[in-house]
């Protein structure tokens, strides 16, 4: 259990910095090169509205996320009974989809 709650708190930061460095290059390609901003404006747009204390907190988010995430599929998995086909087919549990609901139902309702 635990070296696979570590991995997934270290990978899980660094799959956060990879998609924001495939995002912000994306971002570059699309105002360079289609919507032809100039890009002496764009480093400086980017450098006004972005700091680095976005990124900070984007890797505290992720590290805990990462540490929860694993805490909770090794929990699941090895409360699962019948082996490695047990814990495929473990239904996750009323509370994991409590969980889910009330924090999807905020921001994934067709009403807000």
């Amino acid at each position: 259990m635990v070296p696979r709650v570590v991995a997934a708190t270290i990978m899980v930061p660094c799959l956060t910095m990879a998609y924001n460095v495939v995002g912000l290059f994306g971002c570059y390609v699309i105002a360079i090169w289609v919507k032809d901003v100039d890009r002496g404006q764009f480093m400086e747009n980017l450098t006004r509205f972005v700091s680095l204390n976005h990124y900070y907190h984007g890797l505290v988010k992720a590290v805990v996320f990462g540490f929860v995430l694993s805490v909770i599929a090794c929990f699941q998995g090895y409360n699962a009974g019948g082996g490695a086909k047990g814990s495929g087919w473990r239904p996750p549990s009323r509370s994991c989809w409590g969980a889910w609901r009330s924090s999807s139902s905020t921001t994934c309702s067709p009403t807000s």
